[in-house]
């Protein structure tokens, strides 16, 4: 099964892993459930680099901004377990634009995740033809 995470599920996520805080002591269930998994290579996660700049804003907002070593831990967490760091190249965007139009109603951040998946069911269907 493939996830991708939710800008909240993101922040959450980001705020365990980062400051090095369990994923164990997380109380959202199923992010935990989905997370271990992940870890354990059995489920993949995609992280959209988009929300990564929210992210860092909102850390850098607050006082307390993100160093360089906890964003090269992102960006290695494909080494760490089944992630898949994304990050909206050309090919994305335009299948966003060809193939999603029509269903962007909702603000882009909640719709990314949709379209997300949509993208990769296209892109391993399209493998597959001859």
């Amino acid at each position: 099964m493939n996830f991708c995470l939710t800008k909240e599920d993101f922040d959450y996520f980001l705020d365990h892993y980062l400051h090095d805080y369990p994923i164990e002591n997380m109380e959202d269930g199923f992010l935990k459930t989905q997370l271990i998994n992940c870890f354990n290579w059995e489920d993949e996660i995609s992280l959209l680099t988009y929300y990564l700049t929210h992210y860092l804003k909102k850390k850098s907002n607050s006082g307390n901004p993100i160093n360089n070593q906890q964003i090269n831990l992102y960006y290695e967490l494909g080494n760490s377990g089944y992630f898949n760091v994304e990050q909206i190249d050309r090919e994305f965007v335009k299948y966003l634009f060809h193939y999603s139009r029509g269903k962007m109603t909702e603000p882009l951040p909640e719709t990314l995740n949709m379209i997300l998946q949509n993208y990769k069911d296209h892109t391993y269907d399209s493998s597959f033809c001859i």
